[in-house]
């Protein structure tokens, strides 16, 4: 499956439906760092995973969709015959400064503190479909979800786990770090010695969401290392670096995650979107044609590029991916992926045109 992945990265009619889901530049440092130490570059990944990256001089500095860097953590870790990259990334210095949020970390007067920037602020660095801090019972905890587009998640739900541990435990110290707990959306892997180095013992995979919790008592601890002035200061850079973004999303970036979020539904409507996003559906299609957009157009992008995505990149029988698109039988799927492929699911999937 990997020689017919190559380069099949493939554009939806009219162009690929908005990328809301982004990722700063900086997370490719470690990432080529590794890959330099085993004799690959990333060209040699962007190529294989079919992924356009930014020129070499603005390489670290851009923000780039979260889906190329998933498919970049996916094929080298399939090229070296890996499973562990997302993890052994998160170890390795960058070898530039580091994020004002990740920063902001060992300087928050409190754990909760901590998970409640990383919650408010963590599109400075990185979208994510939902990340909140809260409390609940004996424990408080900070939860994420990638966005429903992503569909080779593995390695970076492991790179974005591990990475925030290292983080969290260089600011708590190993006595706290030892009651911490973690859940990954990811499945489980066949060896977990290196995640129980990063993660401790205390470490759930097949996770509905992503999420690390301490007690209530650990989490409103002070931390020895609180610099008032200095955390204040990499809170306010973060801040003025999310808004510096913009807004990424727009109506139909908002449409198409929640059409991804329910791509399942066989009835999904554009009166139910309409309702999840609390407007009328003559206004929400009003919006959409002002950019140039309409509901059936989203509905078909997103169904064909997680298609594509599901046809090369996973071994999911076709009548499973039928179901997951919504097809309410697989010759229905067939008769769209002829349209959109111009050839059958599985021919499709094993082509390497």
């Amino acid at each position: 499956m990997d020689d017919a992945a190559e380069g099949q990265r493939e554009q939806g009619h009219g162009g690929r439906c908005e990328e809301t889901a982004q990722v700063f530049g900086s997370v490719l440092k470690a990432f080529a760092l590794h890959l330099a130490r085993n004799g690959l570059t990333l060209d040699d990944v962007s190529r294989k995973a079919g992924v356009t990256l930014p020129p070499a001089g603005a390489l670290y500095s851009r923000f780039l969709s979260l889906n190329d860097y998933a498919h970049l953590l996916e094929f080298g870790a399939r090229m070296l015959k890996d499973d562990y990259i997302g993890v052994r990334c998160s170890g390795l210095p960058d070898g530039g400064a580091m994020h004002p949020l990740m920063l902001a970390i060992a300087y928050a007067p409190t754990p909760k503190v901590a998970f409640e920037v990383i919650a408010a602020h963590h599109r400075s660095l990185i979208d994510l479909a939902d990340c909140t801090a809260r409390t609940s019972g004996k424990r408080t905890e900070l939860v994420w979800r990638l966005s429903p587009r992503i569909v080779l998640r593995d390695q970076l739900a492991d790179r974005i786990a591990a990475a925030l541990a290292v983080r969290l435990s260089t600011a708590l110290g190993p006595d706290v770090m030892r009651l911490a707990e973690f859940r990954i959306a990811r499945s489980k892997p066949a060896d977990l010695k290196l995640h129980r180095q990063v993660f401790g013992a205390s470490l759930a995979f097949d996770a509905p969401y992503n999420s690390v919790s301490l007690p209530v008592d650990q989490a409103e601890r002070a931390l020895p290392r609180h610099d008032p002035a200095l955390f204040s200061a990499l809170v306010e850079l973060a801040q003025r670096r999310t808004a510096d973004r913009g807004q990424v999303t727009g109506v139909a970036g908002l449409v198409g995650e929640e059409i991804a979020q329910n791509l399942s539904k066989a009835d999904l409507s554009l009166e139910m979107v309409a309702r999840t996003l609390g407007v009328s559906a003559r206004v929400l299609q009003r919006r959409l044609s002002e950019q140039g957009q309409s509901f059936q157009e989203l509905y078909d992008q997103v169904r064909r590029e997680t298609a594509a995505d599901l046809l090369r990149n996973t071994s999911l029988p076709i009548s499973e991916i039928a179901f997951r698109l919504g097809f309410s039988a697989v010759g229905n799927f067939t008769r769209a992926a002829k349209r959109w492929f111009g050839t059958t699911p599985s021919q499709w999937r094993h082509s390497g045109d």
